[in-house]
């Protein structure tokens, strides 16, 4: 009648009316800051909350009561219990897998950075593959599907995509055609593409309800230090912690599936050689090629030199002509001037292709090597107009200075000084002029041949003599003819013997 146990009566009556208390469990008192911080660390995603809790900090909770905690707090659980609609269940095994992306944005060393995600899901055992890329084009998606399927080493008969250009041809669903590149690429790994049917995306409802629990169980309550980082975290969630954990439904450990599954499934070959793309690059000036916005340096190239490189999912091989001339591992998909060499080659320093020089290292060892240098490097700097790139004219002239005996490279800047002289070739030609007049290096200046005036007296430099004069100011105070070699009155009349003479 009053709906009390008899167990409870009859302890009732042992104990003459009072029943004993029982020793209940004490409650577990969670930190009410700690909870809240977690839950928008989580998002509101109770799972994953209480996944940190007991994996990685090591409390002794129980889902329930995490969930009565997060209740009483008043912390809204409704956005971990929604879920995609389940398409068709197919429970043949070996019979189909699901592809699909999806793009995100996520944090990469405290940097939002947009992504997509691709994602492999065997139908039976629910076994998946997941990975990051900043672009996915056809060249990526024969990427993602070698380092997939070669990781299961099993295919199943048929993947199920989307209406994605980068496999269809044309047309969608039934009647969709599959590109010839991408048909081969799919015999060689045994297994066949089928798009579903337009706007019919539970057709592969197994792997949209995957990207569901990434959002919900991946993403929230973790960091990632840069792209490579995020796919090794991305890596070990989709292939170990659910591969060895129960379905929360079924039950069924995806690992203990897949021995089922393995019969039913078609090997990949063992030696199946990964997708590649060929580039075409000519070698910069430094001997490096560039592939993504970072370069490689190629050993013994000439600057301009044509190269063939091969690109792999993780490697590229450089070529000249038909020899391979190296190997490198390629470099991560987010790494902007990144730079490879061989081991052990000096690194080249590198600077922007603008970049202004100076000549002071120059001018300073050329100064070091007498007063001659000094006066006329003095005199070139205070008459700019005379060099029309002076840091240049500074570099040639110590390159000619490391090639001349010191005395030598003094006495041609002497007489460069005197007359005036800012050319390189002229300075050489001083040069070669006083190593012929001292084969030994003696520190006398040699005596060039003072100007002639006799051509004042000449008949041909009387008839042009309404030309136009040169302008000879310039070197008016480096030359002043001796008194005794002015042209006299004498020798203006003395044209008879001149006339015989050549100019």
């Amino acid at each position: 009648m009053l709906g009390i146990d008899v167990k409870t009566v009859k302890r009732f009556i042992k104990h003459k009316g009072e029943l004993p208390k029982r020793e209940t469990p004490s409650r577990i008192e969670l930190n009410e800051e700690e909870i809240r911080t977690l839950h928008g660390d989580c998002q509101g995603y109770v799972r994953r909350m209480h996944e940190i809790l007991t994996e990685e900090r090591g409390a002794e909770i129980a889902y329930s009561t995490l969930t009565r905690r997060v209740r009483e707090l008043g912390l809204d659980d409704n956005s971990g219990e929604q879920c995609c609609a389940d398409g068709e269940l197919l429970v043949k095994p070996g019979d189909e897998m699901q592809n699909d992306t999806s793009q995100y944005t996520v944090k990469l060393g405290g940097r939002e950075c947009g992504v997509i995600a691709a994602g492999l899901y065997y139908r039976f055992t629910k076994n998946r593959y997941l990975k990051f890329y900043l672009s996915f084009d056809r060249f990526a998606m024969k990427c993602f599907f070698h380092e997939a399927l070669t990781f299961w080493e099993y295919s199943a008969d048929t993947c199920i995509i989307d209406n994605t250009h980068l496999a269809v041809l044309h047309g969608t669903g039934r009647d969709a055609v599959m590109a010839p590149e991408m048909k081969a690429f799919a015999s060689r790994y045994r297994f066949k593409w089928k798009a579903h049917a337009l706007g019919h995306s539970n057709r592969k409802a197994g792997k949209e309800r995957n990207f569901w629990t990434l959002e919900t169980n991946f993403f929230p309550g973790r960091k990632f230090a840069n792209l490579d980082d995020l796919n090794a975290q991305a890596k070990k969630w989709a292939t170990e912690r659910f591969f060895r954990k129960p379905h929360d439904k079924t039950k069924l450990v995806p690992a203990e599936q897949w021995e089922i599954e393995k019969p039913f499934l078609k090997k990949i070959p063992e030696l199946i050689e990964p997708p590649y793309r060929e580039h075409g690059r000519d070698t910069d000036r430094k001997g490096y090629v560039q592939l993504r916005a970072n370069y490689y340096l190629v050993p013994d190239a000439r600057p301009h030199e044509p190269m063939r490189l091969i690109e792999y999912p993780d490697r590229v091989k450089i070529f000249r002509r038909h020899e391979l001339v190296i190997d490198y591992q390629i470099a991560p998909e987010d790494a902007r001037g990144f730079k490879r060499r061989p081991p052990g080659s000096p690194d080249i320093p590198e600077r922007a292709q603008n970049e202004k020089t100076t000549s002071d290292e120059e001018d300073k060892k050329l100064r070091a090597t007498g007063t001659a240098a000094i006066r006329y490097l003095d005199w070139l700097a205070a008459n700019p107009g005379r060099v029309r790139y002076r840091h240049q004219f500074v570099r040639e002239l110590y390159g000619l200075s490391r090639r001349l005996a010191p005395s030598i490279t003094s006495a041609a800047l002497e007489q460069a000084y005197i007359y005036g002289i800012a050319g390189i070739d002229s300075i050489e030609r001083i040069a070669a002029m006083v190593l012929r007049s001292s084969p030994q290096e003696s520190d006398v200046l040699i005596d060039l041949p003072s100007p002639n005036y006799e051509y004042l007296s000449r008949e041909s430099y009387r008839e042009g003599r309404f030309s136009e004069e040169a302008d000879l100011s310039t070197l008016a105070h480096r030359f002043e003819p001796p008194e005794e070699e002015k042209p006299s009155d004498k020798q203006e009349g003395k044209d008879n013997d001149d006339k015989n003479k050549g100019k």
